[in-house]
């Protein structure tokens, strides 16, 4: 439906007139919180005024949060289905959630006097403002094809990270039972060993051998007397994890890309729609909004050139939708004549 140039027209038409308008002044308030959360998580790396006077701040972006999110659960119950299977409301939710809930635990903080409180959620705040943005700005085609390329690899590789995490894992077990296990009750000089013994950890040092950062082992793989076995471990890891796994990836990246190129399009339009849509549904909660304003006359005219013509049709397809109008016509000429006969019969008996 979307490549129908009358649709394209008339979306283009609502989109000029009032989405456009709509989404801007949107973006407008969203770019005053990004500038809020950002400017606390700024000063609190570099300022050297008293944290105290974040307090405002903070109250400022609980209020513009709680706003937003009203709004986001508006979106919710007027299609749960339909906004719950979006990644872009997901990261809507995100966007603000993370901020108002890193700005209370600051709250409390300040008020408990605790210097060593926790200010992570507002570090994952400036990351998933910059996908937020990201996918706010996706009203040009330019940064909606990039946008959808990532959403396309991320679909297809999904299954690819479950495999890979479990690889991670297995072999994060493997090298801790190597360097860390014991075969009686006690083995004191295990101790030593630098691959740390906490799960998460020993996952997380796992995965970052993919960057050459060996450390951890490094005392293993320069011991004279080691085992082979742990070698060959290592070998099984370059292999498995680096090589094969690294190649299936770029593989799918590139799968993703290609089909990111033949959607990215509809994929603009149709988030442009969701502006066009919201503003919509807005105008009508408006008593005489639509009746008193030029942008929603009656009816909406479109011409086309020639060249655009033969363009659509040539897209479409010419010689098979004349094979499909002849089918049709002949269904007709079928069903006239079986009118007739059953009309003859009538008239008969």
């Amino acid at each position: 439906m979307l490549d129908n140039p009358a649709i394209k027209a008339l979306l283009e038409y609502k989109w000029n007139t009032i989405g456009h308008a709509y989404w801007l002044i949107r973006f407008y308030f969203e770019c005053l919180f990004y500038i809020l959360v950002l400017a606390v998580v700024i000063v609190q790396v570099y300022g050297r005024i008293p944290r105290v006077s974040l307090f405002g701040a903070y109250i400022a972006i609980i209020m513009m949060a709680s706003i937003f999110l009203v709004f986001e659960y508006l979106q919710l119950r007027r299609n749960p289905r339909r906004y719950l299977t979006s990644p872009h409301n997901i990261i809507e939710v995100a966007v603000f959630a993370l901020p108002l809930v890193g700005s209370i635990i600051q709250i409390l903080n300040i008020v408990n006097m605790n210097e060593k409180g926790n200010i992570s959620v507002l570090s994952f705040s400036v990351l998933v403002i910059f996908l937020h943005c990201l996918f706010e700005l996706r009203v040009k085609k330019d940064i909606c094809y990039f946008v959808t390329a990532i959403l396309e690899i991320i679909g297809r590789i999904r299954l690819f990270f479950l495999l890979f995490a479990l690889g991670i894992v297995a072999f994060a077990l493997t090298i801790l039972h190597m360097l860390r296990g014991c075969p009686i009750s006690d083995c004191g000089g295990l101790e030593d060993a630098k691959f740390s013994k906490a799960p998460f950890r020993a996952i997380s040092t796992t995965f970052l051998f993919m960057t050459g950062f060996w450390g951890s082992v490094g005392a293993s793989l320069e011991l004279e007397g080691r085992n082979w076995d742990f070698d060959l471990i290592m070998v099984f890891y370059v292999i498995m994890i680096v090589m094969i796994s690294f190649n299936i990836l770029i593989a799918l990246m590139n799968d993703g890309f290609q089909h990111a190129k033949d959607t990215s399009t509809a994929a603009w339009i149709q988030f442009k729609l969701k502006y066009v849509e919201e503003a919509e549904s807005i105008t009508y909660n408006i008593p005489g909004f639509r009746r008193n304003n030029w942008r929603f006359p009656e009816v909406v005219y479109f011409t086309a050139t020639l060249q655009q013509q033969e363009n659509y049709e040539k897209f479409f397809h010419k010689e098979d939708m004349e094979k499909r109008f002849e089918s049709l016509s002949e269904d007709v000429a079928d069903l006239k004549h079986m009118l007739s006969q059953v009309l003859a019969t009538s008239a008969t008996s």
